[in-house]
Parts: C-alpha cells; sequence; structure tokens
C-alpha cells in the first residue's frame, strides 16, 4: 500500500521565499528585490537569497539573481558566501536563518496576509 502513497515533497519556489521573508522580517517583497540597500532591507535579501540556494528545488545563482530584480549571479554568490561564513559567529544571524527555514519548508500554503500580524510596519 506504501507504493500507492507515496510521500511527496513540495519545494517552495524563489516567490515563496521573497514573500515569507517579506512578512518575516516586515519589508515589503518590492524592498526584497529593489535597489535598496537599507541595512534592515539587504539583511533580509541576503537571508533569502540564501535560503532560496540551500533549500528550493533548482537552485542557481543566475536564476536566483533573475529573481530578485535582475541582480548579477555574484552578487547573489557574494550574499551566500557571507551569510555561510557569518552564521557559526553570529547567533542572531543564525537564528534569522533557522527561522526563515522553518518557515519555507513547513509553513502551509495559505494567503500570507494571514500571516502577517495586523498593524506590522512595512519597510519599503
Amino acid at each position: 500500500m506504501g507504493k500507492y502513497f507515496a510521500a511527496t515533497r513540495r519545494f517552495p519556489n524563489y516567490e515563496r521565499v521573497i514573500a515569507l521573508a517579506s512578512a518575516h522580517f516586515y519589508v515589503t517583497p518590492e524592498a526584497i528585490v529593489g535597489p535598496a540597500r537599507h541595512h534592515e532591507v539587504a539583511h533580509a535579501r541576503h537571508i533569502a537569497m540564501y535560503v532560496c540556494y540551500h533549500f528550493t528545488k533548482r537552485a542557481s545563482y543566475p536564476t536566483i539573481a533573475h529573481t530578485f530584480g535582475n541582480r548579477d549571479h555574484t552578487t547573489v554568490m557574494t550574499a551566500v558566501e557571507k551569510i555561510r561564513r557569518r552564521m557559526p559567529d553570529d547567533l542572531g544571524l543564525r537564528a534569522d536563518v533557522e527561522a526563515l527555514r522553518g518557515l519555507v519548508l513547513t509553513e502551509p500554503f495559505y494567503a500570507l496576509d494571514d500571516y502577517a500580524p495586523s498593524g506590522a510596519p512595512r519597510i519599503r
């Protein structure tokens, strides 16, 4: 009977990671993929790029770069490497990465407006 009901793993797509990062870090999706360089936005963007690279199907630097506002693939490489290098020593960063990873891998597919706390400030 198990062969008829094999578990299938659904991989999140890049847009879903961006939406969840947006809700988790209280920034708009437009800010994450846009040119903004504020610390809060860049932090959310770098973590989202890291999660996209490590926890989505068919992850490639050029594809992620295109999704994040037509950036160069080396921008994604730098962000992923920066997060990887800082995680062992920065517990706050590690907690942020783990929180987003947990949301991406376990969050059910319902309206993201239900996820974001009402009245939460959004950074543009």
